[in-house]
């Protein structure tokens, strides 16, 4: 189609105004898409077809009105149309931020890069004219090899030679691009290469990789002994914390400490024995938290903390106020999915009881395991009849509660008081209702049996 104008400048104005008009509708659709990220996933297909309707019905309409309008028609258009447009701004994609401070960048003789937690961007400046089908790019776990083929091949990159760490295959990519011009003002040519390094993480555990503290992210160049080509090397070195200067800036003379005001349970693992005025006595071994019970509750509420209960014979119970006594569940340090019976199997019957407990169940004997369980028994059948006991037991009160007459099982005999009796003596937790008491004691008289016959 040929434009029916013999003006040539309005032919020219109207090109750079259609240009113009066009950077600036697109600009907005930029904009636009950007703004509406969110809502980019219902609204995509939609916001595409009206973005193409109004870019064609636009261009069309303008195309239209040049054919057919006189030239002093576009008078009021052209008033304002700028010379020369600007340049189209194109959102970039997002980068992927590095969760570490580690990098910096160095020139050489033939190349130079960029290095990240993660990556390192080499380029190299290349002939202009070169193309992809001109460069030969070879990538192993210890080194690059890249050439510009030609009459003789010219290598950029010698793959023989050893990076300074190992190198992901399959994250290492590279591009060729146009650069910037040289002395004589011709556009050269830039091969970018994006090389991935590769760490060894010491857990995945959800999707995160984590690494160890010793990792040394930083290559600080691409050969071990590139001392003689680097021309530039521009690393940020991590200063070390000085304590007296940053404690100066807090307004704390450390030098100067009243250690009478300190809560020293805020930082020893080890407990002591005070006496009735405060005064600290021998060292006790032991673990002190120094948490209130509301501290306490909102861990467990929130899931960060559970209570345990741990027995005389080293079993361990996780305990919920909600939860009744035959959803109580066992706990194991090595983890939900193993069993108490794989943990016998292997040999492993229960936690070490720590010396606070040892202390509490020194005088108890449970070397004969089948002496202890008939002592129970026997104590259960003596309280069974007593027809006495029941009638002064009363319902008012939990340490006074009925027994079962019809029970089986000689626990389900006792009351309150002889659980606790009972429980107390064996060196095992006493508080808790009526059925806690009974499963504990079951559970305690379980374990002596299974002790006795191994």
């Amino acid at each position: 189609m040929k434009l029916c104008s013999s003006d040539a400048a309005l032919h020219q104005a109207l090109t750079v105004k259609l240009h113009t008009s066009l950077h600036q509708l697109f600009q907005r659709m930029a904009d636009h898409a950007i703004e509406a990220e969110p809502k980019r996933r219902r609204a995509s297909a939609r916001s595409l077809n009206m973005h193409r309707t109004v870019t064609s019905i636009f261009i069309l309409a303008l195309l239209s009105a040049t054919l057919t309008h006189p030239v002093s028609a576009w008078s009021n258009f052209l008033a304002n149309s700028p010379t020369k447009p600007s340049s189209l701004q194109v959102p970039s994609c997002p980068v992927r931020i590095n969760t570490c401070m580690y990098g910096g960048v160095g020139a050489a003789t033939s190349y130079t890069w960029k290095e990240e937690q993660f990556e390192i961007e080499l380029t190299l400046t290349v002939p202009p004219n070169t193309t992809a089908k001109d460069i030969k790019f070879k990538c192993s776990s210890t080194g690059i090899d890249l050439r510009l083929l030609g009459d003789s091949e010219t290598i950029l990159l010698d793959g023989n030679r050893k990076t300074r760490g190992k190198i992901c295959v399959d994250g290492t990519f590279w591009s060729i691009s146009d650069g910037p011009r040289n002395k004589s003002g011709e556009k050269q040519r830039e091969i970018n290469v994006m090389i991935e390094k590769h760490f060894v993480p010491t857990s995945t555990s959800g999707g995160v990789s984590t690494y160890d503290t010793t990792t040394d992210f930083d290559w600080g160049g691409i050969y071990p002994d590139d001392e003689a080509e680097v021309t530039s090397r521009e690393y940020e070195v991590a200063h070390e914390l000085n304590v007296r200067e940053y404690a100066a800036k807090l307004g704390v003379d450390i030098d100067n400490i009243d250690m009478s005001k300190v809560d020293k349970t805020m930082f020893g693992a080890e407990l002591r024995e005070t006496d009735a005025v405060g005064v600290e006595g021998k060292k006790k071994p032991g673990t002190n938290l120094n948490i209130t019970q509301a501290t306490l509750d909102q861990l467990v509420k929130f899931g960060l903390a559970k209570e345990v209960v741990r027995q005389g014979d080293g079993t361990e119970y996780e305990m919920d106020a909600y939860s009744s006594d035959l959803e109580r569940k066992h706990f194991s340090v090595l983890g939900k999915d193993v069993s108490v019976d794989e943990l016998r199997v292997a040999g492993v019957v229960g936690t070490p009881i720590d010396e606070q407990s040892v202390s509490l169940n020194a005088g108890v004997d449970e070397q004969n395991a089948a002496a202890s369980y008939s002592a129970v028994k026997k104590e259960a059948e003596l309280i069974r009849d007593d027809d006495s006991v029941d009638g002064q037991e009363s319902s008012a009160s939990e340490d006074d509660d009925l027994v079962d007459p019809n029970a089986k099982d000689p626990i389900d005999k006792l009351t309150v008081q002889k659980l606790r009796e009972v429980l107390r003596n064996a060196g095992l937790k006493v508080s808790g209702n009526k059925s806690e008491l009974k499963q504990r004691l079951r559970d305690h008289v379980q374990s002596l049996l299974e002790e006795s016959e191994t």
